[in-house]
């Protein structure tokens, strides 16, 4: 698989030349988080593992299509389905109104939704009292705390405490992103200590903790090292979504150090094969949950059939709400028009397979290679 995968990666060359500051029809147009995210620039999809596999199909389900159930758990609460809305960061005057719009969709769907990263709550009321008032109007929407480890390393338990209880999350996500914070203007790479911090707050926090990365994947030393640590789940977050590196590298001006340098990690980090591979040979204490480049519910079915408890995507989440990001325009309908084809297609993915529920469908490993 590798070697195939490599194969079709070979425009990611041509893609980082394209964008470097140098050429002149390149505009680094937007500073936010947000509005990069959206743009195709920031996109790997070159690098997409996913396009690469196939799910085994039967033509005897031997069921009917209503009996298939996406339902699942996490730490004992029901969901209904095995995807969520994954972290994203805000940082923009619509950080507000998309957070309530994915805050009713996890309440209204019954789905798991990690807030983007809560870091300015550390030091300012006024971003604790944004989310106050959220959680007040979804008080049933099943939400995960976000914390940057090079944070939580310098961070006391009693201030991590605060920012989970005000939102009163189910679990703490903690994201690393060591290429990020080299790249981003504010960024702050110091990860020295970082599986020792994991592994304290797993033992203090009395919620369930997730690592994830933010789109540079693990590698299998790394996903050893973490079995150690006594977290829920490992949220992969590889290769074939939003790069980060891209993001924060148009967030700088044309013919910049920060721009060319960001560019030059366009292709950094691992894929889902990393998990596959691990996966194989290794049992973990922690759940698995796959994310990366998963644009729609066949992605998320594929992804289920490799192992994983959970889906993530963000993006995509943010790509159905958002109608336009300049004029402020945002449609709650297309949200949750968004999660019913995902859930149809997932469903529709499950039938064809010949498998009943999630669980059964996660164990089968029923994908192959193209």
């Amino acid at each position: 698989m590798k070697k195939k995968i490599s194969n079709k990666s070979s425009g990611k060359k041509a893609i980082s030349k394209k964008n470097n500051s140098s050429d002149p029809s390149f505009d680094s147009r937007k500073s936010d988080h947000l509005s990069l995210s959206l743009d195709d620039i920031t996109q790997t999809t070159e690098l997409r593992v996913l396009d690469y596999l196939s799910l085994k199909s039967t033509a005897f389900p031997e069921m009917n299509f209503d009996e298939v159930d996406l339902s699942t758990e996490f730490n004992g609460t029901n969901l209904s389905a095995p995807f969520f809305i994954s972290s994203m960061t805000s940082g923009t005057s619509l950080g507000e109104p998309i957070n309530e719009a994915f805050a009713q969709l996890s309440q209204d769907k019954q789905i798991l939704m990690g807030v983007g990263s809560q870091r300015k709550e550390l030091t300012d009321d006024n971003a604790l009292n944004e989310w106050k008032r959220i959680r007040k109007k979804y008080p049933k929407a099943i939400l995960l705390s976000n914390l940057g480890l090079s944070q939580l390393i310098t961070t006391p338990i009693d201030q991590v405490k605060r920012i989970t209880d005000n939102i009163e999350a189910a679990g703490l996500i903690v994201h690393c992103n060591a290429l990020q914070e080299c790249i981003q203007k504010e960024g702050t790479p110091q990860f020295k200590d970082g599986l020792k911090t994991i592994e304290k707050l797993t033992k203090s926090i009395g919620i369930p903790v997730i690592v994830k990365e933010v789109g540079f994947g693990f590698s299998q030393a790394d996903l050893v090292r973490l079995n150690q640590t006594g977290i829920y789940a490992v949220d992969f977050s590889g290769q074939g979504g939003t790069n980060w590196a891209r993001i924060e590298a148009l967030r700088y001006p044309k013919k910049s150090l920060g721009l060319d340098t960001g560019f030059v990690f366009s292709d950094w980090g691992y894929d889902i094969t990393e998990w596959m591979g691990f996966h194989d040979k290794d049992s973990v204490s922690y759940q698995f949950w796959g994310s990366g480049g998963v644009r729609t519910g066949l992605d998320a079915a594929k992804m289920i059939a490799m192992g994983s408890h959970l889906v993530g995507m963000a993006q995509p989440w943010l790509n159905s709400l958002v109608i336009d990001m300049k004029k402020k325009k945002l449609s709650t309908d297309n949200l949750f028009s968004f999660y019913d084809k995902t859930y149809r297609e997932l469903k529709i993915a499950m039938f064809c397979c010949g498998y009943r529920n999630v669980d059964s469908f996660r164990k089968s490993k029923a994908f192959y290679v193209k």
